[in-house]
């Protein structure tokens, strides 16, 4: 959003255990330039929508998006909603009631479960997770005993990034959120509680385990019952035969660039974290039931204190961006999104503006965002908001990096991606080629480059791809299998130019080593 569209941040931090009160303020002329825009978009709802509308549709035809759904909040109340594209293979169309997974926003749902708990006082959000689950526990003596309910919801438990998927089957076996929990004992943490914000699913997950033990409901039952139905969320599902009898949009794999339908495993596990499905109007609800601080119709979900304090800066994630309960929390906004290898989703407020922005997609852009940072999810909202604040939808705030490719057309980026395919194809088709005709390579080197050949062998062919194959899961903290699984293009890409690489190799060494005895025979005297 443009420079001085945004609040001005006052932060009190006081030392100890991390707390900070957020203010913010706002210029006058500020206000009247967003009453103005407000009037005009309810005084001309149709003709101030169709500019958000014909700038969807062109950014999905260049992005190759099939379906996607949207619902805008304006003054606090559910100003607009509508569904583009296609939901499935059988070109059904979407709707702004088509259900989708939402992926992490699932985690928002949970905090407020959590929250209501704790207005009944049966959780305490300071008291350790063993308190509620005596069987919890991480590897080690003792780990995980001090991890408060509270260190849980900002993820500050000292559970690492990813580490969740180490203990959990990535085809889904329908293991339960209790099971899963028992399986987090294999897993040693690597913070001590509340020092440092490492994201994981598995966080969530002791959440509902917690809210299962403490209401004797099973997860889906508790959120049913005390959020979807007093809300009338009537396309909102916990369970994933429920969600596809109701029309739920099928997920898109991003392969290449190019969007294909995949029918991935439903995780039972990741519920609480995960495996939400929604839709644009119920989200809608949802979102404006937290603008209006827990009240929504003749509804009361929350207390004020509560959501005040699902919005609280809690956990420092970034400069000026912090975790509260379930949300991303900055001086003017809060937000969060979720992304699956075939679904991604994305909620921002801008609560003093009384606004929020829904989006929901049924495919996910993870090797463009992998390669070249080319996330279309933000630009797509950034380009919403401009617009709803009078702005060029592609409006760029100065400085951006020439190098950052969001800024440029998507037929540039895919044209780089694509080029960067076939160059690596061609290379591995050429090495292919020419080590069914190395022996006769051999035969035209000088003796005195035969080791120069054997140290290039080694390194081409042993220890770049050796190196690759063992720093690319230490790095992502995730193994092959999960790479392969969530990014199936750039996973299968990396994973087979190593194997065919080392299978080269092998064949080069033998020829070197047929042909160094040769060189030996002919030279004995």
């Amino acid at each position: 959003m443009c420079s001085y569209l945004k609040r001005k941040p006052i932060l009190k931090i006081s030392k100890g255990e991390i707390t900070k009160e957020v203010k913010y303020t706002t210029s006058m002329g500020r206000r009247i330039l967003l009453v103005i825009l407000l009037m005009l978009f309810t005084l001309l709802p149709a003709q101030g929508f169709e500019h958000i509308d014909v700038y969807i549709q062109d950014a999905m035809q260049k992005n190759r998006i099939p379906g996607f759904a949207l619902s805008v909040i304006l003054d606090g109340e559910i100003a607009y909603s509508n569904g583009y594209g296609i939901s499935n293979p059988s070109q059904d169309q979407v709707t702004a009631d088509t259900p989708f997974l939402i992926a992490s926003l699932s985690k928002s749902f949970t905090a407020v479960a959590i929250m209501q708990l704790v207005e009944r006082q049966l959780i305490d959000l300071d008291e350790p997770v063993v308190t509620y689950l005596p069987y919890f526990k991480l590897d080690g003596e003792d780990e995980g005993k001090d991890i408060t309910v509270r260190q849980l919801l900002n993820h500050t438990s000292g559970i690492d990034n990813n580490s969740e998927y180490s203990v959990a089957s990535l085809r889904g076996d329908d293991t339960t959120i209790e099971q899963f929990v028992r399986n987090l004992g294999k897993i040693k943490p690597t913070a001590p509680p509340g020092e440092s914000h490492q994201y994981n699913n598995a966080n969530y997950s002791i959440l509902g385990a917690i809210i299962e033990q403490v209401s004797k409901f099973s997860y889906g039952e508790y959120v049913q019952k005390n959020i979807l139905d007093p809300l009338n969320m009537n396309h909102t599902f916990t369970d994933e035969q429920s969600a596809n009898i109701n029309g739920m949009a099928v997920g898109y794999r991003t392969v290449f660039g190019f969007p294909v339908a995949a029918d991935l495993p439903y995780r039972t596990d990741f519920l609480p974290g995960y495996s939400i499905v929604s839709s644009a109007n119920d989200l809608a609800i949802y979102c404006a039931m937290l603008l209006n601080r827990g009240e929504y119709g003749t509804s009361r979900i929350l207390s004020k204190e509560s959501v005040d304090l699902m919005w609280t800066p809690s956990a420092e994630v970034a400069s000026e961006v912090f975790y509260g309960f379930g949300w991303y929390v900055t001086s003017g906004s809060v937000y969060h999104g979720g992304e699956t290898t075939n679904y991604q989703t994305k909620i921002k407020f801008l609560p003093e503006d009384d606004m929020a922005v829904i989006m929901l997609y049924n495919t996910s852009p993870s090797t463009l965002t992998t390669l070249f940072n080319f996330s279309y999810r933000d630009r797509i909202e950034s380009a919403i908001i401009n617009i709803l604040y009078g702005l060029s939808p592609d409006f760029i705030p100065p400085g951006a990096g020439i190098l950052d490719l969001n800024r440029y057309p998507a037929i540039i980026t895919f044209s780089l991606y694509l080029l960067l395919a076939i160059a690596i194809a061609y290379r591995i088709i050429r090495l292919m080629i020419q080590v069914t005709k190395y022996d006769r390579y051999l035969r035209f080197l000088r003796r005195v480059s035969l080791c120069h050949v054997c140290i290039r062998t080694i390194i081409i062919h042993v220890l770049i791809p050796s190196a690759i194959l063992i720093c690319i899961p230490l790095a992502t903290k995730q193994p092959w299998n999960a790479i392969i699984f969530y990014l199936p293009d750039i996973g299968l890409l990396m994973a087979s130019v190593c194997i065919i690489l080392l299978v080269t190799g092998i064949f080069k060494c033998h020829a070197i080593r047929k042909y160094h005895r040769e060189i030996k025979v002919a030279t004995w005297p």
